[in-house]
């Protein structure tokens, strides 16, 4: 009985420090639940719908093309403090892409307390997977046989992982915007190396010093990699928000997928609704 005793509180140490991890890296749910709200109060722009991934619904605001001719569809991923409707870079985004003849879906991603130390923010990106899936899913329901990834910061990087892991099946390219790459990320280097799609990286003349720090880092490896169809443009002036450079970042982003992604096949698009 003694021995049990004393055992006890070791084993649930042993527990606690195995879930750690786990518990370390949790999405705050409740501030995902409290911008939600927020969000599909005030939307004046697309429609609000709740995706399914595993058990937890999630927020994705979609918006039909603005165009008799429908190129596909986007999904996008907004950074580590931002949402599926943040001003500037998505916003900007998932309407002006619209008008360009495709279909947007931002995503509301996990997230992380405020003020989570950076190792929080990385354990948001396999949270994140099961959603990208989900808006591939639901792209698939619409007929939609082509999709483009696009990714803000964090949002970047779980676009990355996402497309290394065939996720969606239907993903034709990718495009990050500000992501910071660093030379320990291991798992990112190898999922840069993996893909071969076409890939935008873009980023900010003035962004943030640990996207800068790492370009060298981000060509070297895609092209060690071997993808050709890789390329990295800075948008002169932009600072990682792309402030005041929101409609240059869209008209970069245009003439890109232009030159890469052909439309979908004539009669393939059926506007379904949700």
């Amino acid at each position: 009985m003694v021995y049990r005793l004393i055992q006890a509180p070791r084993f649930l140490l042993l527990c606690l420090f195995c879930c750690a991890p786990a518990l370390l890296t949790a999405a705050d749910l409740a501030r995902e639940q409290r911008i939600s709200a927020d969000i599909e109060r005030y939307l004046s722009f697309g429609q609000a719908l709740r995706l399914k991934a595993g058990q937890w619904e999630f927020l994705a605001l979609h918006e039909e093309a603005d165009s008799q001719e429908i190129k596909g569809g986007v999904i996008l991923l907004h950074d580590w403090n931002g949402h599926a409707d943040r001003l500037g870079v998505i916003q900007h985004l998932r309407i002006g892409l619209t008008r360009h003849g495709w279909e947007t879906l931002s995503l509301q991603l996990p997230l992380a307390s405020e003020g989570a130390p950076q190792f929080e923010r990385q354990g948001l990106i396999t949270q994140a997977l099961p959603r990208i899936q989900a808006a591939g899913d639901y792209y698939a329901k619409r007929n939609i046989k082509q999709t483009v990834l696009i990714g803000h910061g964090l949002g970047a990087r779980m676009a990355l992982a996402a497309l290394a892991g065939n996720q969606p099946a239907s993903a034709r390219g990718l495009v990050l915007i500000g992501m910071a790459l660093d030379e320990a990320d291991q798992a990112g280097k190898e999922q840069l190396r993996k893909i071969q799609l076409p890939l935008l990286d873009l980023m900010g003349q003035r962004d943030s010093p640990a996207v800068l720090a790492s370009k060298r880092l981000r060509r070297k490896t895609a092209r060690y990699g071997g993808n050709r169809n890789y390329r990295q443009v800075s948008i002169i002036g932009a600072d990682h928000e792309f402030y005041n450079r929101e409609q240059m970042l869209l008209l970069r982003i245009v003439g890109w997928l232009n030159r890469h992604l052909k439309p979908d096949e004539p009669g393939s698009y059926k506007g379904i609704g949700p």
